[in-house]
């Protein structure tokens, strides 16, 4: 796998997990722009770290993650999020998320997660104008109404 995941600040630049657990720390310009995996584990300017462990029960979501961030890029959308290494606590926590323009896609590690967060999902994204459609265990969450391929690209490479 190798998808860029999760990018926070830390005190001397920003912290990326790739999709299969490696870590790199890259200096602060690499947060304001969108970086691929190959960007990161490319770039001079990014040091590699020790690897984070990625629980069993999320390998399955990080590797649907990294396939649909594949898939999501090879169409030419630019596309940020991961795996949450270590998601917060509760019934309605994501295990990952994509972003890409128009379309926020949340991950959960069953259906029925996903199932039961769609009513609020929708809830919030009526609030802002926005829509949600939920494939398998993700939830799709669309900003502005999308093009009809757009989301026929969302749907092949999102889709679990």
């Amino acid at each position: 796998m190798t998808s860029s995941g999760v990018g926070m600040t830390t005190s001397g630049g920003c912290l990326f997990v790739l999709g299969d657990g490696r870590r790199f720390r890259c200096p602060l310009s690499f947060e304001r722009r969108p970086v691929t995996a190959a960007t990161i584990e490319t770039s001079r300017a990014c040091v590699a770290l020790a690897a984070a462990v990625v629980p069993a029960y999320l390998r399955p979501v990080a590797a649907r993650i990294a396939g649909a961030r594949a898939c999501l890029e090879r169409h030419g959308l630019a596309v940020t999020g991961g795996l949450v290494p270590a998601p917060p606590s509760g019934p309605d926590a994501t295990d990952g998320e994509l972003d890409t323009t128009d379309a926020l896609i949340a991950y959960y590690s069953g259906r029925s997660q996903a199932a039961a967060l769609e009513p609020d999902v929708a809830k919030n994204m009526r609030a802002l104008g926005g829509t949600v459609a939920r494939d398998g265990a993700e939830n799709v969450a669309w900003l502005v109404a999308p093009s009809r391929t757009l989301r026929h690209t969302v749907a092949i490479c999102a889709g679990g």
